[in-house]
This record gives C-alpha cells, structure tokens and sequence, in this order.
C-alpha cells in the first residue's frame, strides 16, 4: 500500500470541501479488493461519530460508492450506516433541509436499508445482480421468500426515489449533494432492473403471469426523474436509456441464461415445458394427415413466464 495515496484520497473523500473526485474514488474502491478495506471502514465509522454534518455525508457518499463498485465485503464489515443529529430541535413543523444534517439523517435511512437487505441476502452484488455463475441459494428458491424480497426491493426503489424528489424539490445545485444524487440514480436503475428479474421468478414459481404493477410505477418514476435531470444547472449525468419491462419466454435463450442464475426448485422443474414447436405450412400435394393434439398436452401462453393450468 502506498500509505501517502492512500492517505490523500481519503482526506479528499472525506474531509475536503470539494466533491471527492472519480479518480480518488475509484482508486480507494480498487484498494479495497487488495487488503485495505478495514482501513477504508474503520475511517468512515470514525467519521460517522463526528459533529460536523459535512464531513459525516461525505463519509455516507464514500459508503455509498464503495458498496456499488468496491469488495462486496464491506456488507459484513459495516452493520449500521444511520445517522441521527443529536442537536436537532425535538419539536419543529417543518424540518430544515438548509443543514447537511438533515440530508446526512435522510441519506443515511435509505442507505441502512440498503445495507440491511444486502446483510441479509448476500447472494447479490452492490448493484442487486447474481454474480455470473453463482444461482439463488436453494433455500432462497421458494415463493414466500421471494415475495419478501420483491417488497424489500420495492420498499428501496420508493425510499430513494423520495430521497431524489426531496433533493429536486430543494432546487438546489450544491456539488456535493448532486454526487449523492448520482449514486442515489444508478441505484434506482439497478433496483428496477432487479425488480424485473424478481417479478419473472415470482411469476415461474406461482405458474401465473407476470405481474408488471410496480415495475410500471418504477417506470414512471424513472420517467420523470429523466425528465428533472434535463435542468441545465444540474452537473448529475442523465438518463440516457429506460430499460422496457421484459418478459422472459420459456423455451428461450433469454430464459436459459436467466435460470442460470435463478434456477427453479426440483419440485417445478419437471413441470415447466418447452414452447411447442412452430407448425409449419403443408405443401401442396401432400398426402400427411394432420395429427390432431393429445388432450395432455399443456398448452404454452408465450406471453407468460410458465404454463397455463
């Protein structure tokens, strides 16, 4: 470790007044695969127990990115993220979003839940995906749990878009409160995307239709807030592309792919069966007798993630 790099990015990261560059950023992400990661978490724990605001939501900022680009680690080695300003007034009508405390209090909540999800389902990345070639724990592989985690997801998606909306209320263009913005944006997009892999797993273990309600709600909170991040005074990148809602066929490469890493428990495996072939036309001249279909032959609905009863 070169201790005076290490050093200098996490004073910019953490104490300086300007916002922590990319390049500091990425390089203490980097050091957090190569041993330096209790370093890096012992510094922003530390700093999380300081008086002033500002420097604790630069902490949370660091948090936040290192969670999305750095050792997955950092899940095991943080168990809370909250912060709560001791010397705010108990008793006020309208909270003071003109303070740093107020958006570290407000930033913090949507990161603990982050944390606590991946606390619990550690199966997933800091961008909610399944690491390529790892599947769903088995035990994960059951209906219930996978309707707990579609809420817990949902719950997230809701808490940040209102954590984006109370910042585009504000109208501010303060540098530092737009990088938590960015991170706060790239995580919406994750989460929707996920949200969309966990609707069409839901919908192959209950054998029904995928059901798009709270993607579409995603969606339109995506829409608009692509649509906020048009303002000229705002530096936060926009959002260039809306993914659409995909359902996954059966029968598919798409689908083959996806059950690599959301495999169906034993117990549906048997049951689910490859689209029908595509008939083809019958040539003139031909003397074949069109073979009528078995009565138990399960009918295939394309449109649907498994088969129709």
């Amino acid at each position: 470790m070169n201790f005076i790099k290490m050093s200098y990015s996490l004073f910019e990261c953490l104490h300086s007044y300007s916002i922590s560059s990319p390049k500091q950023l990425r390089y203490l992400a980097k050091r957090s695969y190569k041993g330096d990661l209790n370093l890096i978490v012992k510094k922003i724990k530390k700093q999380l127990r300081d008086e002033f605001s500002y420097d604790i939501f630069k902490s949370l900022i660091l948090f936040h990115y290192l969670c999305r680009n750095g050792s997955p680690q950092i899940f095991n080695e943080v168990e809370q993220i909250s912060y709560y300003n001791k010397n705010a007034p108990t008793k006020v009508f309208q909270p003071d979003n003109s303070k740093f405390s107020y958006w570290a209090e407000s930033y913090s909540t949507v990161l603990q839940q982050s944390l606590t999800f991946h606390r619990k389902y550690q199966i997933f990345t800091g961008r909610y995906k399944i690491p390529r070639g790892e599947t769903l724990p088995e035990n994960f592989q059951n209906v219930d749990i996978i309707a707990q985690m579609e809420t817990e997801l949902f719950t997230m998606f809701k808490a940040y878009t209102d954590y984006i909306g109370a910042f585009f209320e504000k109208q501010t263009n303060n540098k530092i409160l737009q990088q938590s913005i960015e991170l706060a944006v790239q995580e919406v997009m994750d989460l929707y995307s996920t949200l969309n892999d966990i609707a069409n797993y839901k919908a192959m273990l209950l054998q029904r239709r995928i059901d798009t309600s709270n993607l579409h709600f995603c969606k339109q909170e995506i829409e608009h807030i692509k649509k906020t991040l048009e303002t000229p005074l705002l530096s936060i990148p926009k959002i260039k592309d809306i993914p659409p809602i995909n359902h996954i066929k059966l029968g598919t490469s798409e689908s083959k792919i996806f059950m690599m890493s959301y495999p169906l428990p034993l117990s549906l495996q048997n049951e689910v069966t490859s689209p029908l072939p595509t008939k083809h036309k019958k040539h003139h001249g031909s003397h074949k007798e069109k073979r009528p279909r078995s009565k138990g032959t399960p009918l295939i609905n394309l449109d649907c993630a498994i088969l129709l009863d």
